[in-house]
């Protein structure tokens, strides 16, 4: 009898424990569905993996990274924070740290990004990750962009070329630095450096990343009034878009497509490219997104 008890007793504290099985499977589906860009999914599958076990550094890394995506950046904030009291490893607590410092970038709170920006840095340079270390002064150059001094945000950039040891990872930067010159009016420059983003990405087999400088080069050059140019690459970016399933990159087609549109002045294909823009980012829950697009077709086309 007592034998029987102790099993039945070890039956229900097993059927008390957290499926770390499912929490594990949960977690890899809100990784796959933010990589995919559907950050509401994401947000689901990050709440059930921490439903099941709140003590995984991972599930709290993706929810925070969608919250972020979704422009829930308070939320974002508490659990990248839960996250940085998790992690186990320097190169998760350096992962954490840089997606602090972005997150604190977008709420506009530049003295807390650099912080984190700097330390997830010093982790980089602890570990001896060369790449990392570069990635991290891409971010650096990020917040003095957003504080307004392009200057020396170009100054770090070009020491993440220099540091950078593969070349596939310098075409995020030459995007960064192509983005600083267009604050700078300099769009000349902005298509020189988008160029060669994309042709990194191309070169080096980034589906993901082409399809996304494409779009970037497309708007580029509808911003100088190349038109053939600008709808010869952003027709070709979405339909690389289109086949990585790539919500959020969808919408940001349509809305560079709707944009360049109403410059032609073909404003019914206009209206209808930034509907589509608008239906889906709301859709993801990008809220900020949907609201920049709406006000746009409320102000020039009427929704």
């Amino acid at each position: 009898m007592r034998n029987i008890c102790r099993v039945v007793m070890i039956s229900l504290f097993l059927g008390c424990l957290p499926n770390i099985a499912d929490a594990q499977q949960a977690i890899e589906d809100c990784f796959n569905y933010r990589n995919s860009g559907d950050y509401q999914k994401a947000i689901g599958f990050g709440k059930t993996a921490i439903r099941i076990s709140s003590k995984i550094w991972d599930s709290h890394y993706c929810l925070a990274d969608a919250y972020m995506h979704v422009g829930e950046l308070k939320l974002a904030l508490r659990e990248m924070k839960v996250a940085e009291g998790l992690a186990k490893s320097r190169n998760n607590l350096m992962v954490t740290y840089s997606g602090l410092g972005v997150i604190y970038s977008y709420m506009g709170d530049y003295d807390n990004s650099l912080l984190y920006d700097n330390r997830y840095l010093a982790l980089a340079k602890e570990v001896a990750d060369r790449d990392e270390e570069a990635k991290a002064l891409n971010n650096i150059a990020g917040s003095y962009k957003k504080k307004g001094d392009i200057d020396k945000a170009l100054t770090y950039y070009e020491e993440s070329l220099r540091i950078a040891t593969k070349e596939k990872n310098k075409a995020d930067t030459y995007n960064n630095i192509a983005i600083a010159y267009s604050v700078k009016g300099d769009y000349e420059k902005k298509i020189f450096y988008l160029q060669k983003a994309v042709e990194i990405a191309e070169r080096y087999g980034d589906y993901y990343k082409t399809a996304h400088f494409m779009l970037n080069l497309g708007n580029a050059y509808r911003e100088i009034g190349a038109f053939d140019k600008a709808e010869e690459y952003l027709n070709e970016g979405l339909k690389k878009i289109l086949k990585l399933g790539d919500s959020s990159g969808e919408a940001h087609a349509y809305k560079y497509i709707g944009w360049l549109f109403y410059e032609k002045d073909d404003i019914q294909k206009a209206r209808d490219c930034l509907t589509k823009a608008y239906h889906i980012f709301s859709a993801i829950g990008a809220k900020e997104s949907a609201r920049n697009v709406k006000d746009f077709l409320d102000k020039n086309l009427k929704l």
